[in-house]
């Protein structure tokens, strides 16, 4: 009985393992997500500043007088068909992580929707 509960506990946590490594994966993580504030976004706004939560990361836009003008949100979780989403104002874009790979690219999905 003992050797049959350690085996099941051993299963468990390898179970437990690989499900983690398969969270991971679909988890959208942006290195360096920070280094994106003080971009132009447009002529008049510029990104003030990223929260990074566990569901999704959140950009403020700001204004020239450095008043928060907007706010979109890029979802850290992936979608069945391997995309992450972005949201603002209603809208919706479907984003490869390639795109999500460097800062330029990040302001383009944000111009984009």
């Amino acid at each position: 009985k003992r050797i049959a509960l350690e085996q099941a506990q051993k299963a468990i946590e390898e179970y437990m393992k690989v499900e983690q490594e398969k969270r991971k994966q679909t988890i959208l993580t942006i290195e360096n997500i920070d280094k994106i504030k003080g971009h132009k976004y447009s002529e008049w706004l510029t990104v003030g500043g990223v929260m990074e939560s566990d569901t999704h990361y959140e950009f403020t836009l700001l204004d020239e007088k450095h008043n928060q003008v907007e706010t979109i949100l890029l979802h850290r979780r992936q979608t069945s068909d391997k995309r992450y989403i972005m949201e603002y104002n209603n809208q919706t874009l479907w984003i490869t992580k390639d795109r999500l790979s460097t800062i330029d690219g990040i302001i383009e999905c944000m111009r984009e929707i």
